[in-house]
């Protein structure tokens, strides 16, 4: 089955006026900002389908949150999107990185793409894809004439 044609949309929150955000709204923008996060919504046509919130760190990239709306799931939006945000660390050679609840079935999706769990607290387990790794070109070694008379 192919995936819709998902776009990946730039801001998740509306524009807001100087003083018109709620605590909430004004606490979880705080909080983004200072996970230097990058929030987008997706879309599916003119459909809001779900939503991307991704912290790119020195060491690699975190999926702070992946969701698609459950009348959406199961047509191939979050294996898009996951798709695109390995293409995106592959290309700058990142690893990334994700909680997961433990009896989540997106857990076997992370884990078709790579992930592996590398430590959890009993609720939640945290999954990392290692960065791509580089081959570096070795030396050939040139055969030795023989010296032997």
């Amino acid at each position: 089955m192919s995936a819709p044609n998902c776009q990946v949309l730039r801001s998740a929150s509306p524009p807001r006026h100087p003083g018109t955000a709620s605590a909430e709204q004004t606490r979880a923008e705080e909080s983004s900002t200072a996970l230097r996060a990058d929030d987008r919504v997706l879309t599916v046509g003119d459909h809001r389908v779900g939503r991307l919130v991704l912290d790119r760190r020195p060491d690699g990239i975190r999926i702070v949150d992946i969701a698609v709306a459950p009348a959406e799931q199961g047509r191939g939006i979050g294996r898009a999107v996951l798709r695109r945000v390995l293409d995106e660390a592959d290309a700058v050679g990142a690893q990334v990185s994700l909680h997961v609840f433990v009896g989540s079935p997106a857990r076997r999706l992370y884990e078709r793409f790579g992930f592996a769990p590398v430590s959890g607290d009993g609720s939640h387990l945290l999954m990392v894809r290692p960065a791509p790794s580089r081959a570096v070109p070795q030396p050939t070694s040139e055969p030795q004439p023989n010296t032997a008379t």
